[in-house]
């Protein structure tokens, strides 16, 4: 038998599923979303990848291959500099985030290792903000076109 709290409990679960199920895909652009957003994709699972929305949309859908591009390209020169600049830290963290170190010195490690990095940190910023705005002005030149 079924508590009351039980009850309670179960009905909040199965709302708060419902909620995340319902409102994941509506809170994604149509293309911006983890699995082709709102409009889905077909396939396995309803979603294709991607593929059908290419198809449908192929002026958004090269917006959002060129941003994602873009940013990969920031992040990997983000990812150089930090190793360039910053080899002690990084050293100095790897030795000090593992299970048998404190948090506390591992939390201390990274906080060096960001320091070190700002720069590159800043850099990757600035550039990711412009892949952001770059696939804006693009979508928004697609217009209503496919």
């Amino acid at each position: 038998m079924m508590t009351k709290f039980g009850t309670t409990a179960s009905i909040a679960a199965s709302a708060i599923f419902l909620l995340v199920s319902v409102s994941g895909p509506s809170r994604a652009a149509a293309f911006g979303g983890r699995h082709g957003g709102h409009c889905g994709d077909g396939g396995k699972g309803g979603f294709g990848g991607g593929v059908l929305q290419q198809v449908v949309h192929p002026c958004q859908a090269a917006c959002f291959a060129d941003a994602r591009n873009c940013r990969n390209v920031a992040r990997a020169a983000a990812v150089t500099c930090v190793n360039d600049a910053c080899g002690a830290q990084i050293t100095a963290a790897r030795a000090a985030c593992t299970p048998t170190n404190t948090m506390q010195a591992c939390k201390s490690a990274m906080g060096n290792l960001q320091t070190c990095g700002t720069s590159c940190l800043d850099t990757f910023h600035s550039a990711a903000g412009t892949c952001h705005d770059t696939a804006a002005q693009c979508r928004q030149a697609c217009g209503t076109s496919s």
